[in-house]
């Protein structure tokens, strides 16, 4: 148990999003969320993706401006957070771009929420850890 909790840790800015598309999928094709009550929303799902993608941005300006000669971040480093950290922006940025684009394509409501709930989850991966790293620097 203790192999597959460190494998999904340090690919959590991949493994979360990829759980979250697994639990979406399933409900929509249970029939148990609809992507009919998403129909109207469709440009501010995509306009929400936009924004998510500035605050992505955002909190990887605020990581480079930390001093990386301090002790605490030379552990981060050390460990390779860093590296999660940095693929959890780029993996966020990459759902909400493929939401813009199937937005511009036309198509389903259902995959449009899917990707932006699967950005959604390396923003709040992202902001976690700026929050931790910005707590003891």
């Amino acid at each position: 148990m203790k192999k597959v909790y460190d494998f999904l840790a340090k690919r959590q800015y991949l493994s979360f999003p990829m759980i979250i598309f697994v639990i979406f999928f399933a409900l929509f094709e249970l029939q148990k969320l609809s992507a009919k009550t998403f129909e109207g929303k469709v440009n501010g799902i995509v306009s929400l993706a936009g924004v998510f993608i500035g605050v992505l941005l955002t909190v990887f300006t605020l990581y480079t401006s930390i001093p990386k000669n301090n002790q605490i971040m030379q552990r981060v480093i050390k460990f390779g957070h860093h590296q999660i950290f940095r693929k959890s922006i780029l993996y966020g940025c990459m759902f909400f771009m493929i939401c813009v684009f199937l937005w511009l394509f036309g198509a389903s409501e259902k995959w449009i929420l899917i990707f932006l709930l699967m950005g959604m989850s390396d923003v709040i991966i992202s902001i976690k850890y700026i929050y931790l790293i910005n707590e003891y620097v």
